[in-house]
């Protein structure tokens, strides 16, 4: 299991922000350490006022790969990068997932991990173009997704559930960039 409790920066001084990759069986994001939190919200908040962040799932044993956004975790923050969700299973978000920046949010559920062994994504680039030396897959954007040059979704039973445990209100997206839900 991994538990991602550090202060990374992909910021670049000149040119584009990097991106912080996160590939566990499961992720819990919640807002408080525990040794069955994969990233504390403060933690994905930092890293994301830093660079791009894509946290992508596989199964592995009886593990499905979900992503989870816990109750009571704090991801309300302000940003022009992107963040990125792709679960082998579901996506689960309890509590507001809300960017008030420019910076897209991107829940992609049943992933069927297509390219993960050189996951390349560049949130901010609508036409595929790959970088050199960073992989040799597609960009992922909205429209690589809809061509399916990226993988498969829904697949594995995965569905994306927001309120998933019904205690109150929930908002997901981001105020300036895309909103992305597959």
């Amino acid at each position: 299991d991994l538990v991602f409790g550090g202060l990374v920066s992909t910021s670049s001084e000149n040119g584009q922000n990097g991106t912080l990759l996160l590939d566990p069986t499961n992720v819990f994001i919640g807002n408080n350490a525990s040794s069955t939190r994969t990233i504390e919200d403060t933690a994905l908040v930092a890293a994301l006022a830093n660079g791009n962040v894509v946290i992508h799932t596989n199964s592995a044993g009886g593990d499905v790969g979900s992503i989870v956004v816990e109750r009571n975790a704090d991801l309300a923050y302000n940003s022009d990068n992107s963040l990125a969700f792709f679960a082998n299973g579901d996506v689960i978000i309890n509590d507001d997932l809300q960017n008030s920046g420019a910076g897209n949010v991107t829940l992609f559920a049943g992933w069927s991990g297509q390219g993960a062994s050189d996951f390349l994504y560049d949130p901010t680039v609508a036409n595929p173009n790959p970088v050199p030396d960073e992989g040799t897959g597609d960009l992922v954007s909205f429209a690589t997704v809809l061509a399916g040059t990226y993988g498969a979704w829904g697949t594995n039973g995965g569905g994306v559930r927001v309120n998933n445990d019904a205690a109150g209100p929930v908002s997901v997206g981001s105020a300036f960039g895309e909103t992305n839900v597959f």
